[in-house]
């Protein structure tokens, strides 16, 4: 829902001759009522504070109880070229966030017998490096397997993010390191790499797309309205231009798939956070399953368990930063309720804002 537009005060005079004639007083006019001060109004003026212009690119956020959408809100636009205002059903990349649906498709496919979280990457996926045999699926999901970062290999090809960029050349710049960045599940060190080498395991053992994977696993049976994207179709990004005083696209022209390539609107997302409380599809195994194995070392105390934080007081998190999109992704402690926020420029940082949500709705800051 996007903000109401104020309604402008009209002064209506009547001129008329002056003539002299008893009448009764008009009654007082009643006092203009304060806004309402409620959780959905406070969160809608948070959310319009952290986009200030209506008139820029803006972003969506939603609350949810228990698998139902509790609030949505919109601010900003979603398009400067059409003028298009943002709404909560506009879908919009959620970058690094998409993580989660990769570790739980893996998670699925082990729970089906398919694979183990202990092979090797060797196992389902051949002509890489020795070190493939030495990193588990485990290690991948955990980001302990010490593979380096391939956006900072592609990068040194001269690749950027506005140029075109397939997964294989992701994995032919994988298959020319020698050695990895530490031993395998000594140390801790976020890498996209992993996630991109994980959709690449799923797809192997499944037999589809990823996309298609996950539709038939997790979107279809959840009713999620999920989406796989290659690059940034749909809703565009934006960046401040150099100068600042305007805003230019932040598009990119990467297949990101298994690390980000997902497309929902913040009220699927808290709908989804919602299998942390009841682990559909399968029930309290695949909960234990995302949980149980976190691995130290992420900042702040968190541990990183299936494509997701687990922080020191027992919220989940994670954000999603690419290319010009932001996204904030939070389920609390008790996984009763959950808040989502996602944004189509580069200057925002919406983690304030969730802290203000999380304070509405949930009486708790993250």
């Amino acid at each position: 829902m996007s903000r109401p537009a104020r309604t402008r005060a009209l002064v209506v005079a009547a001129l008329a001759p002056l003539v002299l004639v008893a009448c009764s007083p008009a009654p007082p006019r009643p006092a203009p009522s304060a806004p309402a001060d409620t959780p959905a109004s406070r969160s809608q003026r948070a959310l319009d504070d952290l986009v200030a212009d209506p008139g820029a690119p803006g972003c969506t956020a939603a609350v949810g109880e228990r698998g139902a959408v509790v609030w949505q809100g919109a601010s900003g636009l979603a398009d400067l070229e059409s003028r298009a205002p943002l709404t909560g059903e506009s879908p919009v990349d959620m970058g690094s966030v998409a993580k989660q649906f990769t570790a739980t498709a893996l998670l699925l496919l082990e729970h089906a017998g398919r694979l183990s979280l202990d092979d090797r990457l060797a196992d389902h996926l051949g002509g890489l490096p020795d070190w493939a045999d030495e990193v588990t699926l485990r290690q991948l999901v955990q980001h302990t397997s010490g593979v380096p970062e391939y956006i900072l290999l592609l990068q040194e090809r001269s690749i950027g993010l506005e140029m075109e960029s397939t997964r294989e050349e992701a994995l032919e710049s994988l298959r020319e390191v020698e050695e990895l960045t530490f031993e395998p599940g000594s140390g801790w060190a976020y890498s996209n790499s992993n996630y991109l080498l994980l959709g690449l395991v799923v797809e192997e053992v499944a037999g589809v797309p990823l996309g298609e994977h996950l539709q038939s696993a997790l979107f279809g049976p959840l009713d999620l309205a999920v989406r796989p994207v290659v690059g940034s179709a749909g809703l565009h990004s934006y960046r401040r231009s150099a100068a600042g005083d305007a805003f230019e696209l932040a598009d990119w022209h990467w297949d990101a798939t298994g690390a980000a390539g997902l497309q929902a609107t913040p009220s699927t997302l808290v709908r989804w956070a919602d299998t942390y409380r009841t682990g559909a599809p399968t029930g309290p195994w695949l909960n234990e399953r995302r949980t149980a194995d976190a691995a130290p070392g992420a900042p702040e105390g968190a541990r990183y368990g299936a494509g997701v934080f687990l922080l020191p007081d027992g919220w989940l998190a994670h954000d999603g930063e690419w290319a010009g999109f932001n996204t904030v992704f939070a389920v609390t402690a008790d996984r009763q309720r959950a808040l989502a926020i996602t944004c189509l420029r580069q200057d925002l940082d919406p983690w304030d804002t969730a802290q203000q949500l999380g304070a509405d709705w949930f009486g708790a800051q993250r």
